[in-house]
């Protein structure tokens, strides 16, 4: 299935110049805002043999498009519609998220880097041994049992030796993070399981978390060898290394 970039390139390189200097002027702010929700979703990339999270990250890039967030594949995934992208499950999401331990404030479990003058979420991959920082907005601290968020494209990951870090002009906190995997509603703006456990009921808008002990990375939908009930999974325990597709989002013409 073929894809449509969803935004021109002009439009787009504004934005993520934008992110490079962490500053919005209010007209690209305007720009920046969510994407109004797309027509249909395609497959941008199989999940077999699929790719690592950066790649996918680096050939959405090149080509212009937008990986899809995860509250645009969720809402595909809960119809009928869930065939056409079936070919990339699991997937990655568009959603860049960062977590730390359950009942830690972000101060205590996130490290200091002089380099970037804040603290950050700190993870290292270990396959490729690469860690990946994102850095804690100073007014988060203090807050627990949370995760940071943003969609793609409006995040690029800067390399600086074995380091990736995500850089962001803005981020968004969901709390009521949950501490383990289960069944929880989703937030409404991103999709993200949190709250109190919620019963897998039909017709219910519980999905199920897997996570890890802490992580940055992009959120997965599905895991591999998924069958019964891998549509509703949120995947956030998968590390950048793991190798799965991806889907984009498109305009339909």
């Amino acid at each position: 299935m073929q894809y449509n970039a969803l935004f021109d390139k002009g439009r787009r390189d504004a934005i993520q110049g934008a992110v490079a200097n962490g500053d919005l002027s209010p007209m690209l702010k305007k720009q920046a805002e969510p994407l109004n929700r797309p027509n249909s979703l395609s497959v941008f990339i199989p999940s077999s043999p699929g790719v690592p999270m950066e790649e996918a990250i680096r050939r959405a890039d090149e080509a212009g498009v937008v990986i899809a967030s995860n509250k645009a594949i969720d809402s595909i995934l809960a119809s009928e519609g869930w065939v056409a992208i079936k070919d990339a499950l699991p997937c990655w999401t568009g959603t860049m998220a960062g977590y730390i331990e359950p009942g830690r404030t972000f101060r205590e479990a996130g490290e200091w880097s002089g380099a970037l003058k804040s603290h950050a979420i700190v993870y290292v991959d270990i396959e490729t041994k690469i860690r990946y920082l994102f850095p804690i907005p100073e007014e988060h601290l203090d807050k627990k049992d949370s995760i940071l968020v943003v969609n793609h494209p409006h995040f690029r990951l800067e390399t600086d030796g074995s380091d990736r870090i995500v850089r962001a002009a803005h981020v968004s906190l969901i709390e009521r993070f949950p501490a383990q995997g289960g069944w929880y509603q989703a937030d409404a703006q991103f999709g993200i399981p949190f709250g109190e456990p919620a019963p897998d009921v039909v017709g219910s808008q519980a999905n199920e978390l897997s996570r890890a002990k802490k992580l940055v990375s992009l959120v997965a939908r599905g895991h591999i060898g998924w069958l019964f009930n891998g549509r509703r999974l949120v995947n956030l325990g998968y590390a950048p290394s793991a190798a799965v597709g991806v889907v984009v989002e498109s305009n339909g013409g």
